[in-house]
């Protein structure tokens, strides 16, 4: 009788190797022939994976899970990158599904283009060109001229405007403007 394979896997049932039985020693010597089977190993003879599959056994029995190990998929709330550690189905979150750019978001299985975040600031000179775009410099212009001194200077000194300014924010305001239409106005003074 030739020696069994014996299959071998980790503590999560996930097949490692394949060995050849050893026959105990002890049986031998009174003419027996007893195999050796090591704990977490068996003689049941798995199924053959396919691609980015792999074998697990668990209550006696041999089944064929999906293996993603060492492949990156992506979280689809954060985009950020996950190299798979562990056998099974790809958890919910994650995708194999790069995100074509941080303006995505994952929505119904596909990565779909988002709201263009709102840039922190924008220089002098992109602000006034998104306004001239918009129709609002003059606008603008005539309201600086009816604020107070300090207004006038911290508008005709600035070199980058944070959209938090309570200088913006006020400016907005003070033109009828919406914080919605501020976002926008800094979305498009940012492609300049």
């Amino acid at each position: 009788m030739s020696a069994p394979n014996l299959y071998h896997y980790d503590p999560d049932g996930v097949l490692t190797e394949i060995t050849t039985a050893v026959a105990s020693p002890r049986d031998l010597e009174l003419g027996e022939t007893v195999w050796m089977i090591p704990a977490r190993s068996t003689t049941v003879v798995p199924p053959v994976p396919g691609e980015n599959e792999t074998v697990r056994f668990a209550d006696g029995e041999w089944s064929v899970v999906a293996d993603l190990r060492g492949v990156v998929a992506f979280d689809t709330a954060t985009r950020q990158p996950v190299v798979i550690a562990q056998v099974g189905e790809l958890p919910d979150h994650l995708t194999l599904i790069e995100p074509p750019s941080a303006n995505h978001v994952f929505d119904n299985g596909e990565w779909i283009e988002g709201p263009i975040p709102v840039p922190a600031s924008v220089s002098a000179g992109q602000l006034i060109r998104a306004l001239d775009q918009v129709d609002l410099l003059d606008t603008v212009d005539a309201a600086v001229a009816q604020a107070d001194s300090l207004t006038q200077r911290l508008w005709a000194r600035a070199a980058i405007f944070e959209r938090s300014d309570p200088l913006i924010v006020g400016m907005a305001a003070a033109i009828g403007q919406t914080t919605e239409q501020l976002d926008d106005l800094f979305r498009l003074a940012a492609t300049f």
